[in-house]
């Protein structure tokens, strides 16, 4: 009898978390690209950089580079800006300014199919992490961390179902008749 309540709670966060999911609204993977761009068909890269002048540095299949004119740029690559400039081009429209102090990063968030996000930020500090930095360019990419909210919901139902099914098997023994025969 004590587990009714909690299986009760149980049932209703399986219940209402799967409303939940049907009424969430999946955020847009593109609202906040500086640049969106479909590639282009048969294309072996993303684009590339034009005349980079002074401070830059690429983040591009996990190595470090001062890039030269015509360097490829991909999905995952990082581009950042010291006092430096450069042009970039990427896909069939893009074709960005980047001023001093940028970080740039290209993704493509519905998958290799999908276009082309390009997002310019001023970061200050970027050029010489990213200068300093020798590892992956994905840790830098704007793809986002952690988990979704549709991530999160399903979670919620998955412990909430298992909550439920722990109290529906667990007996109490306050089944059993009182004394008085009642």
């Amino acid at each position: 009898m004590k587990y009714w309540i909690s299986g009760l709670l149980a049932a209703m966060s399986t219940a209402i978390v799967p409303a939940s999911i049907a009424n969430a609204q999946t955020p847009d993977p593109y609202s906040d690209c500086t640049c969106r761009t479909a590639p282009v068909s048969g294309a072996a890269n993303a684009g590339s950089i034009r005349l980079p002048s002074g401070e830059v540095v690429l983040i591009n299949f996990g190595s470090s580079t001062r890039p030269d004119n015509g360097a490829a740029v991909d999905d995952g690559s990082v581009i950042a800006t010291g006092s430096g400039s450069f042009g970039l081009s990427v896909g069939s429209s893009c074709q960005l300014a980047i001023g001093s102090q940028r970080k740039v990063t290209i993704t493509q968030p519905t998958g290799s199919a999908g276009d082309y996000c390009v997002r310019v930020e001023e970061d200050a500090g970027a050029y010489q992490e990213l200068a300093d930095r020798a590892g992956s360019a994905t840790d830098y990419a704007a793809s986002g961390s952690g988990p979704d909210a549709s991530t999160v919901i399903l979670g919620a139902a998955a412990v909430g179902g298992g909550i439920l099914l722990y109290n529906v098997t667990v007996d109490d023994d306050d089944d059993q008749k009182s004394p008085s025969g009642q």
